[in-house]
Formats: C-alpha cells, structure tokens, sequence
C-alpha cells in the first residue's frame, strides 16, 4: 500500500551535499523532504576538509561558526618528493576570504547540518530507500521503500532488514545526492564511466605528538601519491596509495560497490614500515592505532548530470581520488548552482530548461578535473622531480578548475 507525499524538491541522499542542498532549499522557501536509506550518518570519513568555495557555501547557510569550532585550519600543503620537502602551496593564494582549508570529519560536519535541518523542521527520512524515479513534464515521482531491523534466520539468528511499508512522494524536482550507488542515477539510465585507473589505499589514524603547524602533507614516493592530514584534537591520518600486488594488504568488496575495507595486517609495524619508506621526514610518534582499512577509489564521471526534473550532485555523479578532496567540496557547489536554479524555476523566474546550463557547467568542470580537458604545462622554475608526477598534481590540489589553476601556479605548472 503506497502513501502518498507531495513535497516542492525530494533530495535523496543525506550526506553533505544532500543536506546542504536541503538547507539551501528551505532557505528560499521550498518545501523540501530528505530521504536516506542508512539508518544513521556516517561513523568514518573518508572526506575530510572543506575547501574555501565549500566554506562560502557554508557561510551562506549561517553554520561557519559551528564549523570552524570544531574544525582544524589548514593553510599550506607542503610537498615532499622521494622523502625531500621541496617546497609550499598556501591555501591564500586560491582565496583570501578563507586562507585555509577546514579539517573535519564528514560524521561531525553531517551532524551540523542535519541538527540545523532538524531545527528547522524539514523532514529527513532515514531507513526509506529510493526503489526508482520517473518524471513527466509536470513533476517527478519517487516510489521509496521504508526499511525495518528484523530477526531473520532459524538455527544462526541475524539481523536484517524489511519493507514496512511503502511510499510514493509527488515532487517538482529531484536531487540525486545519494552517492557512487545512486538510486537516482540509475533510474536516469545516466552512464558512469571510468575515466581513470582506480587508487587503493591504505589508511592509518593514530594519536600523536606531531605538530601540523597548520600543514598538510603530500608525499609523492616512488610513483605513488600519499597524504598526511592533521586531525582535530591532536591525532592524525595518513594514507598510502598501494600498488596492485600488495600482497601485505588484504580487503574486500563491501556492499557499497567501489569502496573495499579490511584491516588484516594493517598494524603499527605495517605503518612504521610505510613511513620509514615513502616519509622518513615524520618524526611524530604512533601513540595508539585506532583505525586502519583499506579504501579504493574508482574514478568514475557521468555522461549527464540529469534532465528535466531529476538531477544528479556530488558522488552520485563522479568520484575521483582522495588526496585533492574534490568530489565532496564541488559537490557542495554544484548543490549552491543546483538548487538556486531550482528556486528560480519554483518561483518561476526561469523555466525547467534552463537546469540543462547547471549540466552543462558541472559536466565542464569535470572533465577539466578528470584531466580529459586540460593539459598540464611545466615552468621553468617547476622542481626537476615534480616532472614524473604531474599528472598526479591535478587531482592532489583543492578546488575548482581556475582554483586549481591559481595553486598549480605556485609550483610552477600551467594548466591550459
């Protein structure tokens, strides 16, 4: 039996790009619903530090202050090649307004935004899961089934979920927000190509005496690509790109799809072993190892962001490598470019044709992004060593094409 919701926008996903999108809504006054099929946020982060567009955003919506409290600025990334320090790019140099980039674990930054939603009285409906999308001229209908925790089994008792019951929610518009699994995607027949080979890394968070100074940290090593963030309240992490044999390392296939996690030997011997090879500079103690796994990355970029009424943002849409943090900070900005054209269109300042341009833009950005549409160009003062690494370099700086452009100028590539 279907009950039956009408509602201005339906965004699915509640991650921070579907929330963010949420409270942008509200803010216009849409009547806006959030649908989840998780039961509750996420516990790790895999994303962690919001660049200075993501942070505009973020003041726009009245939170930086929350944000900031319990963040940890960062404002140079500090480049080490083959174990040397070669030299600095300063955070000011992409935006004065936010000279820094602000280090917060995604499970703390989706408690911010779903406690101001909260507040705010939108609806957020978690353990209801997006079955498929269909769309007319007029509006966009989502057939979602609500989950339930049951006992399943007879001689191994388990748990597991159900359909309750299920719902059919009447929208205007659809925010696809829900991830490299998207449901919203998928009911677009969008393909989701690979646009480059995919990194596995192994990741290490430990407490520490290193002192970040206001750093981060990118090691490139033997032909790998690593990172050092600093962490809020003096712990660290640090992810090692691994190489297809290595046999020391064992994951597996979640349920997620591209993202495989395991924690077999990865130990403290195996992080010291890794730091005295790819960063012999890192004097900072392990104190106590309190989460290690593996996590690989495909790289992966819609043909089409979406059409007429449904339309896709953030992982739903690309995924790329970690190191650079761009899929989770342009998704917040394709939810601020998303969500004021809906608004216009609601308002009927615009018409429903003119989300094709919001597609348009994103699909541009990431194709700059994915490397399919730039080419890199050395100066002649770019470190000698830099040269085997510079198709790694666009994917390890924060930000938006022309964002990138102004921090790659720093170490003196060009990207034309």
């Amino acid at each position: 039996m279907f009950a039956k919701r009408i509602y201005d926008v339906a965004v699915v996903g509640a991650g921070p790009v579907g929330l963010i999108s949420a409270l942008l809504l509200h803010k216009s006054g849409a009547n806006v619903v959030v649908l989840e099929s998780e039961p509750t946020t996420e516990t790790r982060s895999y994303a962690l530090a919001l660049n200075p567009d993501a942070l505009a955003v973020i003041k726009e919506l009245g939170l930086l202050d929350q944000v900031l409290e319990e963040a940890l600025q960062v404002e140079t990334m500090r480049f080490h090649i083959e174990g040397k320090h070669k030299g600095d790019v300063h955070i000011a140099g992409y935006d004065e307004a936010f000279p820094w980039l602000a280090v917060l674990g995604q499970d703390r930054l989706e408690s911010i935004l779903e406690n101001a939603l909260t507040a705010k009285g939108v609806p957020i409906f978690r353990n209801h899961r997006v079955c498929r999308v269909e769309q007319d001229s007029t509006k966009a209908t989502l057939y979602v089934d609500e989950l339930d925790e049951c006992l399943t089994g007879y001689a191994v008792v388990r748990m597991d979920w159900q359909v309750v019951r299920s719902h059919e929610f009447n929208c205007s518009f659809v925010i696809g927000a829900d991830g490299h699994n998207s449901a919203v995607r998928r009911s677009l027949k969008t393909d989701f190509p690979v646009f480059d080979q995919s990194q596995q890394f192994a990741v290490f968070e430990f407490d520490t005496n290193w002192k970040p100074d206001g750093r981060m940290h990118i090691a490139l090593s033997q032909g790998l690509t690593n990172v050092l963030w600093p962490l809020p309240g003096g712990s660290c992490r640090w992810s090692f790109e691994l190489t297809g044999d290595a046999k020391d390392i064992f994951a597996s296939r979640d349920s997620r799809g591209s993202l495989y996690h395991g924690n077999r030997n990865l130990n403290v011997a195996a992080l010291k072993g890794l730091l005295a090879v790819r960063a012999p500079w890192f004097d900072g103690t392990v104190n106590g190892l309190y989460w290690s796994t593996v996590v690989k990355f495909d790289k992966r970029l819609v043909t089409s962001f979406g059409r007429n009424r449904v339309w896709l943002a953030g992982d739903a849409a690309h995924i790329t490598g970690p190191v650079g943090v761009q899929s989770m900070n342009m998704g917040i900005l394709e939810a601020g470019n998303l969500t004021a054209i809906i608004t216009d269109c609601l308002r009927g300042k615009r018409s429903v044709a003119e989300l094709e341009l919001y597609g348009r833009e994103a699909l541009a950005n990431w194709e700059v992004l994915s490397g399919n549409n730039v080419r890199m160009e050395a100066g002649a003062q770019m470190w000698p060593e830099l040269r085997p690494y510079m198709p790694r370099l666009l994917q390890c700086l924060p930000g938006k094409p022309r964002a990138i452009q102004r921090l790659a100028e720093q170490v003196h590539v060009m990207l034309v």
